[in-house]
């Protein structure tokens, strides 16, 4: 008996410890978001919510962020006619509070520090190939303030920590660009084309016509047919605002950038196809989930490289989010053809999957509601 209690008690201290973790997740082809806890007895979806103005179509909840102080959550809604919205809702209740209309296809959300502002990117995925924007939702009005021209396909919207600067990135157009939340004036761009990054500078705050003047028509340039561009979809700050780390999606590489110059850093080489980011708030690792290679990208930030690549359990890893922690990762897969999507958690010590929810196809957005490890 007391062998195989010995037996059992090594297996437990062997087994890698389980922590408890609520999630809201977005799943686009399908109008829904589930909330989903994680904890020793596994994964299980809780609560599904409609999100489907017009039950004949398919809207598509794209992204999600919880506000600042934790009583709401908000998801863009991307398809619309002829534009998207956004919707908050009570985490308390999950019930609708508001809308509000914004461009077309708005896709990443980020607040700022006291959460009554939301930017959101505009992607712009259908139609011509011109120039979209950011709104800037006031959010206690669900009130769009601001409409901010910017580039060919703008998403990784996020706002620094201190709520000073801004930024995106151009997926289309190869450039990341700085604006300043108190005039919505662009302030820099950086070019991230590789092998020819470069830096064009502002005497102040600017829209894209005066950039366009100053610098040539430079800014509303796409990259030449045929040629290899970086793709940049995200781009995400440190927790002490000193670097900017941006994915290039078509390159395969991450780039570290200097916050204060916009000057590339390191290149990072990662597995096919870095789409979306997260970083530990010890600024030690950052995560990208690898659209092109079904894997989650665990990078080590003081060496300056790949670690490892870890396998999600569904196709098409999209969204990605690390605990407060840094111990765990937790991946949305958006599966394709008939294949269900899925939220899988990563335990980055021991790098294997620890558990998996299957939610609605298309899943993408993420974020976590509460955490005890």
């Amino acid at each position: 008996m007391l062998s195989a209690l010995l037996i059992a008690a090594q297996l437990q201290a062997a087994s890698p410890p389980s922590p408890r973790l609520t999630v809201y997740v977005a799943s686009e082809a399908v109008d829904l978001v589930s909330r989903v806890h994680f904890g020793p007895e596994g994964a299980t979806v809780e609560k599904v919510i409609k999100v489907d103005p017009r039950p004949s179509e398919n809207d598509g909840p794209h992204n999600l962020n919880i506000s600042p102080d934790g009583r709401y959550w908000y998801t863009s809604v991307a398809h619309g006619t002829p534009n998207g919205t956004l919707w908050k809702f009570d985490t308390a209740t999950d019930s609708l509070v508001g809308t509000a209309v914004l461009s077309r296809f708005p896709a990443t959300i980020s607040f700022s520090p006291d959460g009554e502002f939301a930017w959101v990117a505009n992607f712009n995925l259908y139609g011509d190939m011109v120039p979209s924007s950011v709104s800037v939702v006031y959010t206690p009005a669900m009130q769009e303030v601001a409409r901010i021209p910017t580039c060919l396909m703008p998403h990784g919207m996020r706002v620094a920590a201190d709520g000073s600067r801004a930024w995106m990135t151009c997926m289309m157009d190869d450039k990341v660009v700085e604006l300043d939340p108190g005039s919505y004036g662009i302030t820099r761009v950086l070019l991230v084309k590789p092998g020819a990054e470069r830096v064009l500078e502002t005497s102040r705050a600017m829209q894209p016509a005066e950039l366009d003047q100053q610098h040539g028509h430079m800014f509303h340039d796409a990259p030449a047919a045929g040629s290899t561009g970086c793709a940049p979809t995200w781009v995400q700050p440190a927790a002490d605002g000193r670097r900017l780390y941006v994915a290039c999606n078509r390159h395969s590489e991450v780039l570290e950038v200097d916050a204060a110059s916009l000057s590339v850093l390191r290149r990072i080489a990662t597995g096919k196809a870095p789409y979306n980011l997260a970083i530990s708030a010890d600024g030690r690792t950052l995560v990208a989930t690898l659209k092109g290679a079904q894997a989650l990208s665990v990078i080590d930030l003081v060496a300056g490289k790949e670690v490892a690549q870890l396998r999600t359990s569904h196709t098409v890893p999209s969204g990605v989010q690390i605990t407060p922690d840094g111990r765990y990762a937790l991946v949305t897969c958006e599966g394709k053809a008939a294949e269900a999507g899925a939220v899988d958690l990563f335990d980055l010590g021991a790098r294997r999957l620890l558990s998996t929810a299957q939610v609605g196809a298309g899943a993408g957005g993420l974020q976590i509601l509460s955490y005890e490890p």
